[in-house]
């Protein structure tokens, strides 16, 4: 029996391909897999690569990524809070729900292009 391995890029998008979800206390949400491994685990890179994707995703008028903070890495289904938003400039807080109370765990920092912090 031959086993077939994934070239390392194709494992990583599948990380960080995030599926809409049906929110449940915000506008906005997506399911997240982790990396295939033989035990049930996620991988702290691939929680803030999903995080990173859910802030991207989540904007519509041309801003990007320009910085990241990650606190406490759990697997857990990303939404956005109410977004603050400037004229180029946004944040947008990534909380995630597990089944009990809220965690905010992460917020992304996005510009619009030619206009990021420190550059």
């Amino acid at each position: 029996m031959t086993t077939r391995t994934l070239p390392t890029s194709a494992i990583f998008t599948a990380a960080a391909t995030l599926t809409p979800a049906e929110p449940q206390h915000f506008d906005l949400a997506f399911d997240a897999t982790t990396q295939p491994c033989p035990w049930p685990k996620a991988y702290g890179g691939d929680l803030v690569a999903q995080a990173a994707v859910a802030a991207m995703r989540s904007v519509t008028d041309g801003k990007t990524l320009d910085s990241m903070q990650s606190y406490f890495l759990r697997p857990r289904r990303y939404r956005r809070d109410d977004p603050l938003r400037g004229r180029s400039a946004a944040r947008r807080p990534r909380l995630q729900h597990p089944a009990g109370p809220r965690v905010p765990e992460r917020e992304a920092d996005l510009c619009l292009p030619g206009q990021l912090r420190g550059r």
